[in-house]
């Protein structure tokens, strides 16, 4: 949901009324992110997204791409395993988000996958709920059985926070969603955290 926001943050980067210089730099950075994405470089794209986001900042840019990259430096980072900038830059990305009525839902939901993927499900679950607070009805008409993810894993952190009751209902919830669309598969993934740790250059 977040990373469709891509195009629309990139021409906000560039209609921006600061540092054209930088804005111009942060551009292009923030097209090497994707890019390398796509192609599974997650080393390579945490370092473009994080040049994004700071010549964005020094740019001037729109809060919301400046929340935009530092939301995809931190889901970076997270893929190689560097969990503390990953936290701290999701972080910072929900605090702009929140400030600026930016999607506050994904920010939740990636810091929730980032504690979950630690076995941190204390943490986890705080965010799982606040994400699933501000998550409206076309969002899971839109992607049922992402949001079904979203509830089997949530269900998963409470059941290991000892929360059987409320475990139960999520997952109930969730099952109810998947028999509800038999067709469809999710459109938002869940970010692979830990999983390329050994891309560190």
């Amino acid at each position: 949901m977040k990373r469709s926001h891509y195009i629309l943050c990139i021409s906000v980067l560039l209609v921006s009324c600061a540092n054209p210089i930088n804005l111009k730099t942060a551009q292009n950075y923030a097209q090497g992110c994707t890019e390398f994405e796509h192609q599974g470089e997650w080393w390579k794209a945490r370092q473009a997204c994080g040049r994004a986001a700071i010549n964005a900042e020094l740019g001037g840019a729109e809060p919301r791409a400046i929340a935009w990259a530092w939301y995809e430096y931190g889901r970076t980072s997270g893929i190689i395993c560097d969990y503390p900038e990953a936290k701290k830059a999701l972080e910072k990305s929900l605090e702009l988000d929140t400030a600026n009525n930016g999607p506050i839902l994904m920010d939740n939901f990636e810091l929730a996958r980032l504690h979950f993927d630690q076995k941190k499900y204390k943490e986890a679950s705080t965010y799982y709920q606040s994400g699933i607070a501000v998550t409206p009805k076309e969002v899971v008409d839109q992607d049922p059985i992402g949001y079904a993810d979203i509830l089997d894993e949530y269900g998963e952190a409470l059941k290991q926070l000892g929360d059987t009751a409320g475990s139960e209902k999520l997952l109930a919830e969730s099952k109810q969603l998947r028999a509800s669309n038999p067709n469809k598969t999710a459109l938002t993934k869940h970010t692979p955290y830990g999983k390329f740790c050994d891309q560190k250059s």
